[in-house]
């Protein structure tokens, strides 16, 4: 059960909380009444809640699931943790034997993690934990070797069959949302998500002839506005299809800056004053040696490519 973070399902009736975790404890009580879904636990430390658990005994549908989560972490804050992933100690305590489980940053110390148990029956834990061990940037791996397991969530156009052990490629759209495709073969994967922008990719006339000041303002607001693509990037096509990749998607986050599209490359650009094709947003290799590849061509399609 993914999400996609261009997504967004709505759990009727579910009011909208100011993320209960971050409030003192009146406040907090205070939402926790309001909520239509009732907590089977409630933990508290120091005056702040600690931990929520909701228990059903029958499965969380996909939007009451969702609701809960964005009710109490935020819409789009939470990313899914890959279990076969690198996670740190303090997460993986809390994981334990979970189903699925999620995570969302904090910007202060503490951060949260939910976790799903059962099928018949399921029960939603909420932790808040404080990450005391430092991630320590390692090696990118590509795991894939043309298994199936990582495409649960989409299927075979045309509904016709494909063969991952030959040189055939494959041609997948993801189940929830036509806009994602993927083409696979024995070991490369090419993601695809197109939004159409029907405006222009704004340029900026002269770029040459402006103050220093106004250059480097410009190429600040043009990399963030390249940083959001890539993590738009990021949680389409990493999220849905987990276990190919070691990171998890904070991770890409992190340490994913330093082969990202570069000041050299954006004043390339902007000084060209062309309309970009597909221009790099990250690249880098894994330890096997295949590159990764994330693009944009700026005009509302992302793509990817592990070869």
């Amino acid at each position: 059960m993914k999400r996609l973070i261009l997504m967004l399902f709505v759990f009727c009736g579910l009011p909208s909380a100011g993320e209960p975790f971050d409030m003192d404890s009146a406040s907090a009580v205070t939402e926790l009444h309001s909520i239509p879904v009732k907590p089977s636990k409630v933990e508290w430390n120091n005056g702040k809640l600690s931990r929520l658990r909701f228990d059903k005994t029958n499965a969380f549908g996909g939007e009451e699931l969702w609701g809960l989560l964005d009710w109490v972490g935020g819409e789009a804050a939470w990313m899914e943790i890959d279990l076969g992933g690198l996670v740190a100690p303090e997460i993986r305590a809390v994981i334990g034997k979970s189903t699925q489980a999620w995570f969302r940053q904090s910007p202060g110390s503490d951060a949260l993690v939910a976790t799903l148990a059962g099928k018949a029956s399921a029960s939603l834990d909420v932790h808040a934990i404080r990450i005391i061990s430092k991630e320590v940037k390692v090696p990118l791996e590509c795991r894939y070797q043309g298994q199936q397991e990582p495409f649960d969530d989409f299927v075979l156009e045309n509904s016709g069959l494909c063969a991952l052990n030959s040189k055939e490629v494959c041609h997948y759209v993801h189940r929830e949302d036509s806009r994602l495709r993927l083409d696979a073969s024995k070991q490369a994967i090419h993601w695809v998500i197109r939004i159409p922008d029907p405006e222009p990719f704004p340029l900026v006339p002269n770029f040459r002839n402006l103050a220093q000041d106004a250059q480097r303002r410009t190429m600040d607001d043009y990399l963030s506005y390249f940083n959001h693509e890539l993590g738009l990037a990021v949680r389409s096509f990493v999220e849905s299809t987990p276990g190919i990749f070691n990171w998890q998607i904070w991770h890409w986050y992190n340490w994913g800056p330093d082969s990202g599209l570069s000041r050299t490359e954006l004043r390339a650009l902007l000084e060209s004053g062309q309309q970009p094709g597909k221009l790099d947003i990250f690249s880098s290799s894994c330890k096997d040696g295949r590159k990764v590849r994330i693009w944009s061509d700026a005009h509302g399609t992302l793509g990817m490519d592990l070869q």
